[in-house]
């Protein structure tokens, strides 16, 4: 891969852990990540105007209207279940636990899903791919043997069923909705450019989010108050680390830049153990290892 381009990549993959460490961090998730995406909405706006008028960008539009807003709804509504998705896996579980299963099962459900229902056969390195992050997966699953639930709230004093079961439940369908808008993005990008449809399904999926967000007020007010820096910074790195990924694409092959991102998942699992304290296990440093080397194989596959 082009140098310059694995620095790309890199730098996206750092930023998009490192945005994530932050929501973790925060103490209402969903508030902070709403928040976050109104200021990225709020930087891109300008830019998105001029694209749209001063670049030509509208010019893309003449006679797929219709099919743009259709696109970026169903893209907008995924990437709402996403956040929503993400903010309950971070309540309940450790970084180092739901981070790695959701952005490692995410390009394995992407091949398993088109082998069943496309025929699309895997090569044999996308087949090492999906035995990989199989056993990454088992592995972080038995690193909750250990009763790690990963809670963060002050009130939770004993871990229900429930609360032992969420961080998998929440990761996994936080996994599948990063499955969904994979697929969906890659055809609006193509279609409409990559800017206008990222800023199309934003707009959307902060607009369903509105919708949640107005009956927690309270806790959006809090959050703001104590997590403003790291808000900011969220809302800066949120469209940088898909502008870097964007850049990094026009350098080498779209397969190698996806696969490659999940680099993210080491500095995730790295943040997890040092920042915030969560448990050191050789479960979660296997697991999220073979993740990581899962994915890149899928992707090269």
């Amino acid at each position: 891969m082009n140098p310059t381009a694995v620095l790309l990549v890199l730098g996206s993959g750092f930023l998009h852990a490192t945005w994530n460490f932050m929501a973790k961090s925060s103490k209402d998730k969903l508030s902070f990540l709403w928040a976050a995406k109104v200021l990225a909405l709020f930087l891109l706006s300008p830019l998105f105007l001029y694209y749209l008028f001063d670049m030509g960008g509208i010019a893309r539009l003449n006679g797929s209207i219709l099919e743009f807003i259709a696109f970026g709804l169903a893209s907008g509504l995924v990437h709402f279940g996403y956040n929503y998705f993400l903010s309950l896996a971070y309540r309940y579980g450790d970084i180092s636990f739901t981070y790695p299963i959701a952005r490692g099962l995410a390009p394995f459900l992407v091949a398993l899903f088109s082998f069943f229902f496309i025929g699309e056969t895997p090569s044999v390195s996308g087949a090492a791919g999906m035995t990989l992050v199989a056993f990454g997966t088992v592995f972080l699953v038995n690193s909750k043997r250990n009763n790690d639930s990963g809670s963060d709230e002050a009130e939770v004093e004993e871990v229900s069923p429930f609360k032992q079961r969420a961080p998998l439940i929440f990761a996994g369908l936080t996994a599948i909705t990063i499955a969904l808008y994979l697929f969906l993005d890659g055809n609006g990008a193509r279609r409409f450019t990559p800017f206008l449809f990222m800023y199309s399904y934003s707009f959307v999926s902060t607009v369903l989010l509105s919708l949640v967000i107005l009956r927690r007020r309270e806790k959006l007010f809090r959050e703001v108050q104590i997590n403003l820096k790291s808000i900011c910074a969220t809302g800066v790195m949120m469209p940088l680390s898909y502008f870097l990924a964007l850049s990094a694409m026009e350098l080498a092959q779209l397969g190698y830049v996806a696969s490659f991102r999940n680099v993210s998942v080491v500095f995730a699992t790295l943040f997890g153990f040092f920042l915030l304290g969560e448990e050191f296990t050789l479960y979660r440093v296997v697991g999220s290892l073979f993740i990581f080397l899962g994915a890149v194989s899928l992707g090269l596959g």
